[in-house]
């Protein structure tokens, strides 16, 4: 019964455009991962932690080069 209920709402929020948009960045639970497996890839923080890290040191290059970026 569960399953049925939460595979469906799995499948719509692991293809919504955020998630899809964290998954340029680089492949959630080795590349190979199930919808769970990087779903909880996603919920753990650590992944997204990284992905913060590559904003970061972008933002941090460009205003070490005088660019300025406005958010």
């Amino acid at each position: 019964m569960e399953n049925e209920i939460f595979t469906p709402l799995l499948e719509q929020f692991m293809s919504s455009p955020l998630v899809t948009w964290v998954k340029t960045f680089g492949p959630l639970a080795g590349g190979n991962g199930t919808n769970l497996e990087e779903y909880v890839a996603l919920v753990d923080g650590v992944y997204l932690n990284e992905v913060m890290l590559q904003m970061y040191e972008k933002l941090w290059a460009c205003g070490q080069l005088g660019i300025s970026i406005s958010v």
